[in-house]
């Protein structure tokens, strides 16, 4: 079974980036689910990444096969509610060293 991962890309704590990497299958439909427009496969598009109601961040997003990578801003809340929502989507957390 193939696993569906959220891996931050960038080292922990607040930054002016934040790189989340989610992959697996569960990708296209939280790409689907949660970011609008939808990014095109090999483009970086600037997206609004929503959790319902609510903006978590204005991210450019990158759609590779089963992985897509969000390039969020660095403040610990848009990470920390990027990951939540993940979490909540199936997601595993991981640590980018062990990924």
């Amino acid at each position: 079974m193939e696993r569906n991962l959220a891996i931050l890309l960038t080292p922990p704590g607040s930054a002016a980036i934040a790189v989340v990497r989610l992959c697996g299958p569960l990708t296209r439909g939280f790409v689907q689910r949660h970011l609008s427009p939808p990014p095109a496969a090999g483009k970086c598009v600037h997206s609004t990444l929503r959790d319902e109601s609510v903006v978590v961040d204005d991210p450019i997003v990158v759609l590779a096969g089963q992985a897509v990578d969000l390039n969020l801003h660095g403040g610990t809340w848009v990470l920390q509610s990027t990951l939540e929502l993940a979490r909540r989507e199936g997601f595993e957390i991981v640590d980018s060293r062990s990924a």
